[in-house]
């Protein structure tokens, strides 16, 4: 994690953005799917199948942490679409399994990591527990470099409001929700007041985000779910892209 953390935010020449996608998908195909020859059950279980995604999973949000420090939102959307690998639980929108599944919906959090979390922080909301595990073991790895704590909540906050895009832009079957748990609550596992909402921040930033203008492809348009009357409705255009253009904030 650190070497992910220090090695992306270094790279300023954007020399090895392939290594650290290629890191996330062998940790991502290290992943059991199959009964080893000797297992008397000749089975996997789910859940165990599951916590083998746990270092693959750490290793996309140190380096998604990382890309988003560093100002690359291109590495950003490169991390979690291109690396691949095959899940038998991740199908296509007809119901049959993926040959290659992308880790944007093979480590989907609410999908495997919703029991195991359950089991490690039974007092605390469903919602919360994804960040109340993965801070404290992202934070000794970013707060000597970025020097402080309010500078690491920042940067946590933008990480999980750009992944959510990625997220949503993925969609049903894959990604049904996008995954907003620290910006939504403190880290005493409250409501934040004045937290980043959806349908209001998701349209205020669609600008500054800019996962734009994917190189000879069409738009593609994300539908913010909104309460305003049908003729009053702002439809933002959100653009992922794999490009190699440098954003800001």
């Amino acid at each position: 994690m650190h070497l992910l953390a220090h090695g992306i935010t270094l790279d300023t020449a954007r020399e090895h953005d392939t290594l650290w996608i290629w890191v996330i998908e062998q940790l991502m195909r290290a992943c059991r799917h199959t009964p080893r020859a000797d297992d008397p059950n000749q089975a996997v279980n789910p859940a165990w199948k599951n916590l083998g995604y746990l270092p693959a999973w750490l290793a996309l949000r140190t380096a998604s942490y990382a890309a988003i420090h560093a100002k690359r939102d291109d590495l950003l959307i490169r991390l979690h679409l291109q690396p691949t690998c095959y899940d038998q639980s991740v199908y296509d929108e007809n119901g049959r399994p993926l040959p290659e599944a992308p880790a944007v919906a093979v480590l989907y959090e609410y999908r495997i990591l919703v029991d195991t979390l359950q089991l490690i922080l039974p007092d605390k909301k469903d919602f919360a527990r994804g960040f109340l595990f993965s801070d404290p073991k992202l934070r000794p790895v970013f707060e000597p470099i970025l020097g402080n704590q309010a500078a690491f909540t920042l940067l946590a906050d933008r990480a999980e409001y750009r992944t959510a895009l990625i997220q949503l832009h993925r969609g049903d079957p894959n990604c049904w929700a996008p995954v907003l748990s620290r910006t939504h609550y403190d880290g005493s596992d409250n409501f934040r007041d004045g937290g980043w909402r959806l349908t209001t921040d998701f349209t205020r930033h669609r600008r500054q985000l800019n996962l734009a203008r994917k190189p000879r492809t069409q738009s593609i348009r994300i539908r913010i779910p909104t309460n305003k009357p049908r003729e009053n409705r702002i439809q933002p255009k959100m653009v992922l892209s794999r490009g190699d253009e440098q954003t800001g904030n």
